[in-house]
């Protein structure tokens, strides 16, 4: 047992030694390769500046202008290639990135041609006015974080090249690194002195730091002490131009164009004309900015109106349905009838808030959108036809039973009173599919009654008989059925009885009895009949 833990350990610190050789050789194969890296740039470096000085001496013996020129501009960049040579040589052999990102990131092509820019430009502007302090102190933190990561980097460096020079015996290359250090050094040093100031400049803005209501209410009052008059300016002009343009409709247009010889054109002349009065008034209130030269609410409210228009073309279809209901010529006209939502009302006005109208329902004029009779139908009404089966203070039955006393009847319900104390809620659709029979306006009561056989021979004595009791009312034969002779009677009634509907049930069996008792009529009633057959 003890040899074979003693063959595991041996084992494992062979794995030991063979991996740290390995990672030796890995870590000198990596030092030799950043060496010849760090010559390779050295070299770089090296040919651009023998290449300057070259172009620099034949400046000196070129003696045509031209070509002078020409030699100046390629001197030019080689310059900025050797620049950019050195700063990589510091940040390799730094092994940091310290002069990444220097430079400013290179301009991007607007989408967004110059015109639309230029309309935009005064709201941007004002908007980047009113959200300077804050963009300045988010800036402000963004900067001091990348000089805090900078200054982390060159430190990093700094070690880096510290331990290159102490590992390298090539004097030229320890020159060169000993110069990279240097640049270390200064970029740290004008980074810790750019940082302090960074942190004076953001303390100093933190100092004024306010609550946000009270920044909030600041920006609204500077916002209307500059813009609030040219605002007010711009909403007095609509409104006057507004009424203005009413007025002439009241005064000129509704006397004489809208007279009853002018009726065919007068709906659309009044929706058109209420359209373009409320376009023209919009284009003064733009034109009162423009006069102000307040840029700010002038574009502010050209991309509003820009924005309208936009989204309204999503509904120009269903919005030019509407104005074809406004001028008349949709399936829904002025003073027709119409069915909306399972009642009966007649059309007052068709505009973007339609008006209808039931004058048998209180509080029987309802504002409906346009959208909502789109697609619906109206019909020339009939002298004689009812808008409502009833009216309040009339006496119904129902196909579900009720009877009762109608005592509210609006355009979103109806209470029928069933016994003086219970009220019974209805949906005005649901009364009206219940189909009410309105006893007010007068009813019938139909009933039968079965005589025995025995009175086949004397049926019409009979019926001349009950004839004489109810004079007014019908009596006739209605058949001969499995048990009597039934005979069927039709009480009518005016609308002043409907308040005893149920009593006169009642009398009206008793005086039926009261005519059979008298005249000895034998009332049928059902038999049962049995037969049994005999085996």
């Amino acid at each position: 047992m003890k040899k074979k833990i003693i063959i595991s350990l041996l084992g494992a610190v062979f794995l030991m030694t063979l991996s740290a050789e390995a990672l030796c050789t890995q870590n000198m194969r990596n030092e030799a390769e950043r060496y010849d890296r760090i010559r390779y740039l050295q070299d770089v470096v090296d040919s651009i500046k023998k290449d300057i000085e070259y172009k620099e001496s034949l400046i000196a013996k070129e003696r045509s202008p031209q070509k002078v020129h020409l030699l100046s501009l390629e001197i030019a960049e080689l310059r900025d290639k050797l620049d950019d040579a050195e700063k990589d040589f510091v940040d390799y052999a730094a092994d940091s990135n310290i002069f990444e990102s220097q430079q400013g990131p290179e301009p991007q092509q607007k989408d967004l041609s110059t015109d639309f820019q230029e309309v935009i430009t005064p709201v941007i502007s004002s908007i980047k006015r009113a959200s300077e302090r804050p963009r300045r102190i988010e800036k402000l933190r963004a900067q001091i974080a990348e000089l805090d990561l900078k200054i982390k980097h060159a430190e990093k460096g700094l070690a880096s090249i510290d331990d290159l020079i102490s590992s390298t015996g090539d004097q030229p290359l320890r020159q060169k690194l000993a110069d990279a250090k240097a640049r270390v050094e200064e970029f740290r040093s004008n980074s810790d002195f750019r940082l302090g100031v960074l942190k004076d400049q953001l303390e100093e803005e933190l100092k004024d730091n306010k609550p946000f209501l009270q920044t909030a209410g600041e920006m609204l009052k500077a916002f209307f002490s500059e813009k609030g008059v040219n605002l007010l300016i711009a909403v007095l002009t609509i409104l006057a131009v507004l009424l203005v343009m009413f007025g002439f409709e009241r005064m000129i247009l509704k006397p004489y164009l809208y007279s009853s010889r002018a009726h065919f054109i007068s709906k659309p002349v009044e929706s058109l004309f209420s359209l373009s009065a409320v376009v023209i008034s919009l284009l003064c209130g733009l034109i009162s900015l423009y006069i102000l030269n307040d840029w700010f609410l002038f574009t502010l409210m050209l991309l509003i109106l820009m924005g309208i228009g936009w989204s309204l073309k999503h509904l120009l279809v269903r919005f030019m349905d509407a104005v074809k209901l406004m001028l008349g010529f949709g399936t829904v006209k002025i003073g027709q009838r119409i069915t909306y939502e399972g009642c009966q009302w007649r059309v007052k006005r068709i505009r973007m808030n339609t008006v209808l109208e039931n004058e048998l329902l209180e509080g029987g004029i309802i504002n409906v959108d346009i959208t909502k009779i789109m697609g619906l139908s109206s019909r020339r009404m009939h002298a004689d036809e009812p808008m409502f089966p009833t009216k309040r203070g009339d006496w119904v039955v129902l196909s579900d039973g009720v009877y009762g006393k109608v005592t509210v009847q609006t355009p979103e319900q109806v209470v029928v009173d069933i016994n003086g104390i219970t009220p019974c809620f209805y949906k005005t659709h649901d009364f009206v599919s219940l189909r009410p029979q309105n006893l007010s306006r007068g009813f019938v009561l139909e009933m039968s009654i079965g005589l025995d056989y025995k009175h086949q021979k004397e049926i019409s004595d009979v019926i001349e008989s009950f004839k004489k009791r109810f004079p007014k009312d019908k009596v006739y034969f209605g058949k001969a059925g499995a048990h009597g002779l039934d005979l069927n009677f039709e009480f009518i009634f005016d609308g002043k009885s409907a308040e005893r509907y149920k009593e006169l049930f009642g009398e009206l069996q008793r005086s039926l009895v009261e005519v059979c008792t008298k005249n000895k009529y034998e009332i049928a009633f059902e038999q049962l009949q049995v037969r049994v057959k005999n085996k």
